[in-house]
């Protein structure tokens, strides 16, 4: 059956979307968006409020900062965040606007400091620092898909997910930062249609694109057989002690339930003694609660969009969620700016109108 295409009229159309303020062949605005007065004001506040955290951020060490950029292919993608979020934010007015801004600065905010941190213990940009060797020695590492909340229990040290800040993110902001890193393992043998994710995380590897740091590191069998496949590639180049957290896939079952205390607990086990210090069984409570509160935080979202007028969607919903879960679960002051978002989006939904 041959179906008849749709007709397109000649001449020029006068209907405008968001792709007509883009530069051509480029993601970059002419323009700010016209929201409005007060929201232009606003989305032009925060859009500085962002420049500020980036500069600030840079300045802080800029040496070791250029460092990096000249070091990490990865970092370059992090130079185009202010572009990335304004084309999250495209056409949003109100409630939505203001909380995709809280969201999306806070997590520039977040970032920026593991980033410093990351930096400043990486043995790849200071050879023979003692000071960075200290540093390293204070973080464990944990797998991007395990939420750093066990760390918690350890407040002398910090958690950092290796694999988020090199690979996770920077795909996220350009869709064509994995491909040279895919390459480069398919190019060592693995087979093409192993998963993308843990595809890119071996590239960094066999790249030698991960920071040098850490004491030790907890890895786990998420999210598919292809990352067991690629964490030996990832293990040799890394060449910490490691331990791996499976996670049950059948997670909802009773019978489980005692097999993933006991992985859970083997973990610490692991970290007490790769660290040399105890679990501070209060601190690691304190931070659960504080989880506890984040996901109540996130109840009440999906209650407010599930009314006739959703006050919060769009890409920076589910992207502040997942950075949320997995890095900055148990934070206080995520909790914080979850909550200031719930407040702006609840006088939305009480007005009862769209923005």
């Amino acid at each position: 059956m041959k179906i008849k295409q749709a007709s397109v009229p000649s001449g020029k159309s006068n209907n405008k979307g968001a792709a007509d303020n883009l530069m051509p062949g480029t993601a970059l605005l002419r323009h700010r968006e016209w929201r409005g007065p007060a929201d232009t004001l606003y989305d032009y506040t925060k859009w500085a409020e962002l420049w500020g955290i980036l500069i600030r951020w840079f300045i802080r060490h800029p040496l070791q900062n250029s460092k990096a950029l000249l070091r990490y292919r990865w970092m370059f993608t992090y130079v185009t965040v202010p572009a990335f979020f304004d084309r999250l934010c495209a056409g949003q007015k109100g409630a939505c606007l203001k909380a995709s801004r809280c969201n999306l600065n806070h997590m520039a905010s977040s970032v920026t400091d593991v980033l410093t941190t990351i930096f400043s213990a990486d043995l790849h940009l200071h050879p023979g620092s003692r000071k960075a060797a200290d540093l390293s020695q204070k973080i464990i590492l944990f797998d991007e898909l395990l939420p750093a909340l066990i760390g918690k229990g350890f407040p002398g040290h910090k958690t950092i997910l290796l694999q988020m800040y090199p690979m996770f993110i920077p795909s996220l902001i350009n869709q064509h930062t994995p491909v040279h890193y895919i390459t480069q393992t398919e190019s060592y043998g693995l087979p093409a249609d192993v998963c993308p994710l843990p595809s890119f995380e071996a590239g960094l590897a066999i790249d030698d694109d991960y920071p040098k740091i850490g004491c030790c590191m907890v890895t786990s069998n998420m999210p598919c057989d292809g990352s067991i496949m690629t964490t030996m590639l990832q293990d040799r180049r890394i060449g910490l002690p490691t331990h791996p957290l499976n996670v049950p896939l059948r997670w909802k079952r009773p019978e489980v339930q005692s097999y993933a205390v006991d992985e859970i607990l083997s973990a610490i086990e692991f970290i007490e003694k790769q660290t040399g210090t105890k679990c501070d069984w209060d601190a690691l409570r304190e931070a659960c609660e504080v989880w506890n509160g984040q996901n109540e935080s996130k109840f009440e979202k999906w209650e407010m969009n599930l009314t006739d007028i959703p006050p919060h969607t769009g890409a920076s919903v589910w992207m502040y969620r997942v950075y949320e879960h997995q890095a900055a679960c148990g934070d206080p002051k995520t909790l914080k700016n979850s909550r200031k978002v719930n407040r702006i989006l609840q006088k939305q939904v009480a007005a009862g109108k769209c923005p």
